[in-house]
C-alpha cells in the first residue's frame, strides 16, 4: 500500500469522512465503486471508511438456469477476501457487511451446489459472529415448476447449522427466506429478529424421534454430533444452544429474552414460581425461550401458517392479538381469494399496524 502524504493524514477526521461520503454519493454505480476502491488504497484509515461503504450490502445472484460454477466462484472470492484480514470480524470486511443476500434461481442442479459449498457457512459465521450494528440476511431460492421448494432436511448439515446459528445471533434483526420446504417451525425461537420476509415456504414441527434427539431446529439428521465453532452438540442435547450460551444453565435461571408479560404462560414470574418444583432431568441445562415471537414487520404470501412460526406453545395457545401486539408493518402477497381472507384475519388481530401493503398477483372475474 502506498504511504499517504503527511498533509493528507493530518486532515481532521471529519474532513476525511466528508471526502468518502462525497464519493459515496456519486450517482453512477460503476464510477462510484471505482472511486471507493481507489480511496481504499490511500491509507489504512481511508481503507476502513471506504470498505465500510463498499461492503455494507453484499448481493450474490446466480444467473437463472446457468451452471453454478460462476456463483460458487464469487462465494469463494468473498470468503478469501474475508479470510485475508485477520481482523475481518472486528474492523475488516466481515464487520462491515450489514446486509447479505444470496439469490439462486433455476433447477435443483443449479441451486443446491452453492448452498452445499463449505465457504457459505464460513461466511455466515464470520458476518454474524461479532459487531454492534444490526444485520440483515436473505437466502432466496427461485425454482420453477411444481417442485419449487428445496427440502430443508436434504440440505447439508453445515449450511443448516450455519443458518440456525445466524438466526440466533444477537446481531440479526431482519431475515428473508424463500423457497424452503419443511423449515423448522421454531427457527425464530430465542432470536433477536424483528422483521421477516418469508415467501413460498412450508414449515414442519420435528419430533425428537425424527431428529435423533438433536435440536429440532436442524431437522432430521444422521445419528452424529454437530459441531459449531468450538462447541459439540451431542445427541442427547434437547435444544440447540447459542455459541455464547453456558451449557450448564441452572434451572432457576431464566432467559433474558423471556417475556415479562404476566398474561403469558411462559412469563418470568410463572417460570420462577415453577422452577423449584421442576425436577425433570430432560430439561436441565436447557435455555428457556419465550412462548411466542413478537415481530415488528412481516411480509408473507400465506404459503404457510404464519402463527405456526410465531406461537411456540405446545398447543398453540397464544392469542393472535397477543402475538401481533408489536407489529407495525404488514405486507401481504396475495395470489387468490383465500389470500384476502387470511390477510383480513391477520390484520384484524394486529391493532398496532401502522402500514399495510398488499401485493396482488392474481386475476379475478367480476360477476354482475
Amino acid at each position: 500500500m502506498l504511504k499517504a502524504p503527511s498533509n493528507l493524514e493530518s486532515l481532521p477526521q471529519e474532513l476525511k469522512d466528508l471526502v468518502v461520503d462525497h464519493i459515496y454519493q456519486i450517482p453512477d454505480e460503476d464510477e462510484r465503486l471505482r472511486a471507493l476502491c481507489a480511496t481504499a488504497l490511500v491509507s489504512r484509515r481511508f481503507r476502513y471508511w471506504a470498505h465500510k461503504r463498499l461492503f455494507a450490502t453484499v448481493v450474490l445472484r446466480g444467473k437463472y438456469g446457468k451452471p453454478p460454477a460462476a456463483i460458487i466462484r464469487r462465494i469463494w472470492q468473498l470468503r478469501d477476501l474475508i479470510d485475508a484480514d485477520p481482523q475481518s470480524e472486528k474492523t475488516g470486511v466481515a464487520s462491515h457487511i450489514r446486509s447479505f443476500t444470496l439469490s439462486l434461481g433455476g433447477h435443483r442442479a443449479s441451486v443446491v451446489p452453492p448452498l452445499e459449498d463449505n465457504s457459505l457457512p464460513a461466511i455466515l459465521q464470520k458476518i454474524h459472529h461479532t459487531g454492534s450494528r444490526p444485520r440483515s440476511l436473505s437466502i432466496l431460492l427461485f425454482m420453477p415448476g411444481d417442485n419449487d421448494q428445496l427440502d430443508w432436511t436434504s440440505l447439508h448439515q453445515d449450511f443448516r447449522l450455519a443458518l440456525v446459528n445466524a438466526c440466533h445471533s444477537a446481531l440479526l434483526t431482519t431475515l428473508r427466506l424463500r423457497g424452503f420446504k419443511n423449515l423448522p417451525h421454531d427457527i425464530l425461537a430465542g432470536s433477536s429478529i424483528d422483521n421477516i420476509k418469508f415467501n413460498n415456504l412450508s414449515v414442519k414441527h420435528y419430533s425428537k424421534d425424527e431428529t435423533g434427539g438433536i435440536s429440532p431446529r436442524l431437522g432430521a439428521c444422521p445419528q452424529s454430533q454437530w459441531i459449531s465453532n468450538d462447541i459439540v452438540f451431542p445427541q442427547e442435547l434437547p435444544l440447540l444452544l447459542n455459541s455464547g450460551d453456558d451449557p450448564e444453565v441452572k434451572i432457576n435461571e431464566v432467559s433474558p429474552s423471556m417475556t415479562n408479560d404476566p398474561s403469558s404462560p411462559m412469563s418470568n414470574s410463572s417460570i420462577q414460581s415453577q422452577s423449584s418444583s421442576i425436577s425433570d432431568p430432560a430439561i436441565m441445562g436447557v435455555r428457556l425461550y419465550p412462548d411466542c415471537i413478537h415481530l415488528e414487520s412481516i411480509e408473507t404470501d400465506h404459503t404457510f401458517p404464519i402463527f405456526h412460526l410465531l406461537d411456540l406453545t405446545p398447543t398453540r395457545s397464544c392469542s393472535p392479538e397477543y402475538i401481533l401486539r408489536k407489529l407495525r408493518n404488514l405486507t401481504m402477497n396475495i395470489a387468490d381469494m383465500d389470500g384476502f381472507k387470511k390477510t383480513s384475519e391477520i390484520f384484524t388481530n394486529a391493532s398496532s399496524v401502522e402500514k399495510l401493503e398488499l401485493k396482488l398477483n392474481c386475476a379475478f372475474v367480476i360477476l354482475y
